[in-house]
């Protein structure tokens, strides 16, 4: 089996897929040691006096590795610069937060224990810095890159905090989490609070617009036939078809046979088409509906739900 990272990011408070998060129900117990950088969470943790700021020069600090984003370059050794109320700016969480150019560009990292299989909850909470354009901030989990943060503070009088939410399954009995700064050196850039590590029961997953033998209704299927079953993905305002790593993709448990982008549905967007041979579907003579299963080229787990009408129907017996 493919060793893959599965990862979905919900952006703030808006939903820009559906989700399905009913089963979506995150321990208590935060595997991130020291996420809201408060002296409240670890009394060793650096306290900061109010309305001040300080670059602790150090390679780990508090559960987290601090390293120069950009070694070969760096005019500093590795420190890690927390505020406390800096010109009365509020802290995602608590009074502390810290910035991801200190020095220099900065990288945080932390290896939490995991489970193999499970699905875990990253949160946080990210900022521009107040009056200055230039702040990008990098997300990775073992190595990925699944969040990319990019923000002008000019127009900010104060923090504005934006929380992230990205869930991932763990490939490892251990995972490395990463945040970091990727703007220019000039000891000016992203504010960061509130990283948390949970694990949930279940991973959420894209929700998408699938057409079973587009064009029929009802999608008819006749289980003994020799033939194929075209399944569309159709691009919407919230998805489109082109993010479909086209190889991943399952329909009622058999591999596609062959697939091609077109505008299935006449709306001037390109759909994804698949074809997948009768016989190898798994269905029964009660299914009443079926899946499409993939994921996306970032890895995202994706599905589809579409009826089917199974046919021939069982004659009832005669006296």
């Amino acid at each position: 089996m493919k060793n893959f990272l599965v990862v979905f990011l919900a952006i703030g408070l808006l939903s820009v897929m559906a989700l399905n998060s009913s089963s979506v129900s995150a321990t208590d117990e935060d595997l991130i040691l020291n996420g809201d950088f408060e002296t409240n969470d670890d009394p060793f943790f650096p306290d900061v006096p109010p309305n001040g700021w300080f670059v602790f020069p150090t390679h780990a600090l508090g559960g987290w590795t601090v390293a120069n984003t950009f070694p070969f370059s760096a005019n500093f050794p590795p420190g890690l610069e927390i505020w406390d109320t800096l010109f009365e700016y509020p802290a995602a969480n608590g009074t502390q937060h810290i910035e991801l150019d200190g020095n220099d560009p900065t990288t945080i990292l932390q290896r939490p224990a995991t489970t193999e299989g499970n699905c875990y909850e990253l949160s946080y909470a990210w900022s521009p810095r107040p009056d200055w354009e230039d702040n990008q901030i990098k997300v990775y989990i073992d190595g990925v890159e699944v969040a990319y943060h990019i923000a002008s503070g000019l127009d900010n009088l104060t923090t504005q905090w934006i929380w992230e939410t990205i869930y991932f399954q763990a490939t490892n009995s251990s995972t490395l989490i990463a945040f970091t700064e990727v703007g220019l050196d000039d000891q000016l850039g992203m504010l960061l609070d509130a990283v948390s590590l949970r694990e949930v029961k279940e991973c959420p997953f894209i929700q998408l617009n699938i057409d079973i033998m587009p064009g029929s209704d009802p999608n008819s299927i006749n289980l003994k036939s020799a033939g194929k079953v075209p399944v569309a993905i159709l691009t919407t305002e919230d998805f489109d078809a082109y993010d479909v790593d086209p190889v991943t993709c399952k329909f009622a448990g058999a591999n596609p046979l062959r697939w091609n982008m077109e505008d299935v549905d006449n709306d001037g967007d390109y759909d994804l088409l698949y074809h997948f041979m009768t016989q190898e579907l798994e269905l029964k003579k009660e299914s009443i509906d079926t899946a499409l299963k993939c994921e996306t080229y970032d890895g995202a787990p994706i599905i589809g739900i579409d009826s089917v009408n199974i046919v021939p129907k069982d004659k009832p017996h005669s006296k």
